[in-house]
């Protein structure tokens, strides 16, 4: 406190912590305070009938486990599935975590939930557009996609928003994913699921 450092640049992250606290005793809380629920928004350890929705409630999404809910994205995408379950319908698959800004002068968009195993597949030229892919490396050339950040590449944002939703992992052509040139779901060999699934809240 009271330590001036001098910087170039500053960067200041704030995030949102649900007002949940007098639920605390009542219902199981995540890490961070949320209610944990389903797609279709059943909270974890209540009766079926009871649904929550936006920043208080964290996602248990198969294959990707939880998915914190204090985000615009989810506020946006989950009211629908917690609707449908509520209509009696099908419920749609989440979407994949998606962020996006614009720093420097530079569009930026992250979608999926990278693993440990996962590893840099770069598409496009460093030095002007391009994709970084987060894949876990498999035989023969392949990968399980798990994540991909692009920088003023907004092309690939709505195939990897397709390609990861609902905890997909589908599986790559690594060469073919690499080109920039080939869009990125004429790289896809088999769109299934990997890696754990979550079960439902």
């Amino acid at each position: 406190p009271g330590e001036r450092l001098a910087a170039d640049v500053v960067v200041t992250a704030v995030g949102v912590r649900p007002a949940t606290r007098w639920l605390a005793g009542t219902l199981p809380l995540t890490g961070r305070g949320a209610l944990r629920v389903d797609p279709a928004g059943r909270v974890a350890g209540a009766p079926a009938s009871l649904r929550a929705v936006g920043d208080c409630a964290d996602m248990e999404v198969p294959g990707l486990g939880l998915v914190p809910g204090g985000h615009w994205d989810a506020a946006l995408t989950h009211p629908a599935g917690l609707v449908a379950g509520l209509l009696g319908h099908e419920v749609p698959a989440p979407g994949a975590p998606y962020v996006f800004s614009t720093q420097l002068g530079h569009d930026l968009a992250f979608v999926g939930a990278p693993t440990d195993a996962a590893t840099v597949l770069l598409r496009g030229d460093p030095d002007g557009a391009w994709t970084a892919l987060l894949v876990e490396p498999g035989p023969d050339g392949t990968g399980r996609l798990t994540a991909g950040f692009t920088v003023d590449r907004p092309r690939d944002v709505v195939p990897l928003r397709k390609l990861l939703a609902g905890g997909a992992r589908p599986l790559l052509d690594r060469a073919r994913a690499a080109d920039a040139a080939v869009p990125l779901r004429k790289a896809v060999l088999a769109a299934d699921r990997a890696g754990p699934a979550a079960g439902p809240a």
